[in-house]
């Protein structure tokens, strides 16, 4: 939804639309699912907190768009924003240490990256120009190199007994679309950490939009292809569709199928009502004039997307989030399935621990909503602390 107010600030022959990062994979016909799934608990008392308004600098945080737990317990965060890069690395108890990289296009410098956990406690950093670099539990850059794939989406890091590799999700078409509604097409891509082998895995569709007067809008309640990757598989969904596909590269044919029997909720007048409000109420009054023209022109889809979120965690498990629309309130509920396809738990997230952005229209929230990273025990949120502090939270999750 934030793509529309950065097209009413830009010039419509680019859109940010266009970068939007996912991930993706493939599945085989779903094993029978335990009749009672367990019940997993985060706890709401943080354990760590790092980010702050006052202090050294090296606690505040400006844009924590990423971030990992090292096997000893230490954090690592990309801090990054325009004109701004950096990783920083952080001891258990949120005491600092060091910061790598910065912004640049030098060797192991970046603009627009993403960060990605990689065994043996490295982490891999991905540029939309196709560079990357690893960085070393001390904050060494070990290794970097380009992939090829410029201007593609972010890198998903894997590793199964094929070999280690990454993915990417990359555009097909480049210039703002034409008039109307629609949706291109995007590529999974598989490449090969080691012999620099490139693989097509599977096409994408991009988020259904609309293009009105030279704004384009995401279609509210509209379907979205959506990608997670981890542990040796690339998970694959769309809104229109019940089921996410698993696919284990090189292999361009999905390895597990997960049916998730959800129902899809009916989008009515009241509906309709609501989403147009909340847009307007959040624009500046010529912003809402042209939008006001733009949401005459939109047709809503009759039911609302399956699916909202999809996240693979320390563990290979997938996390479902069913579809949630944005006046949603109280626990966020998830569905954890493991590399079978049988669903193993359900998790509701307190209300608490979901960034206010999470559950706005226009929210501004990066892809991940908040979640940052899954681990075994623990989950590491993007929630900011009063007047807005970015900050990275600590969670114990209880399985």
């Amino acid at each position: 939804m934030d793509t529309i107010l950065g097209a009413l600030r830009r010039s419509p022959s680019v859109h940010p639309a266009w970068s939007w990062v996912f991930t993706a994979t493939l599945l085989l016909p779903q094993p029978a699912s335990p009749q009672t799934p367990a019940q997993w608990v985060v706890d709401p008392d943080p354990v760590v907190v790092i980010g702050t308004v006052d202090g050294p600098e090296e606690y505040w945080l400006t844009n924590p768009l990423a971030a990992t737990v090292l096997s000893d317990g230490s954090v690592v965060i990309q801090n990054s924003v325009d004109k701004l890069f950096e990783i920083r690395f952080y001891q258990g108890d949120g005491e600092f240490r060091r910061t790598a990289s910065r912004w640049g296009q030098g060797p192991c410098e970046f603009k627009r990256a993403g960060l990605i956990p990689l065994p043996g406690d490295s982490v891999l950093v991905q540029g939309q120009d196709g560079r990357f670099a690893v960085f070393g539990p001390a904050g060494n850059c070990d290794r970097n190199g380009r992939s090829g794939l410029d201007d593609a989406a972010l890198a998903y890091w894997f590793q199964g007994s094929g070999g280690r590799g990454f993915t990417f999700l990359r555009h097909s078409g480049t210039g703002f679309p034409p008039p109307g509604t629609g949706r291109s097409a995007r590529s999974l891509i598989h490449y090969d950490f080691d012999t620099g082998e490139r693989t097509r895995l599977a096409d994408v569709p991009a988020p259904l939009h609309l293009v009105e007067d030279g704004i384009l809008i995401t279609v509210p309640f509209g379907p979205r292809g959506l990608v997670a990757a981890g542990s040796g598989l690339v998970w694959v969904a769309d809104g229109d569709s019940d089921e996410v596909l698993g696919y284990r590269p090189p292999r361009a044919d999905p390895a597990v199928r997960i049916r998730l029997g959800l129902t899809r909720e009916r989008v009515g007048r009241e509906e309709a009502r609501r989403l147009r409000e909340a847009y307007l109420s959040q624009l500046s009054e010529e912003s809402a004039r042209r939008m006001r023209a733009a949401l005459r022109a939109l047709e809503l889809p009759d039911e609302m997307p399956t699916v909202d979120q999809l996240k693979v965690d320390r563990l290979g498990n997938l996390w479902v989030q069913p579809y949630e629309p944005f006046w949603a309130e109280g626990p966020q509920d998830w569905l954890v399935f493991d590399q079978a396809g049988r669903r193993i738990a359900e998790v509701s997230i307190p209300e608490s621990l979901l960034p206010p952005c999470s559950r706005r229209l226009l929210s501004g929230c990066a892809s991940t909503k908040g979640i940052l990273e899954i681990g075994a025990d623990y989950m590491l949120i993007n929630l900011p602390g009063d007047f807005g502090t970015p900050r990275v939270v600590k969670f114990a999750l209880r399985r």
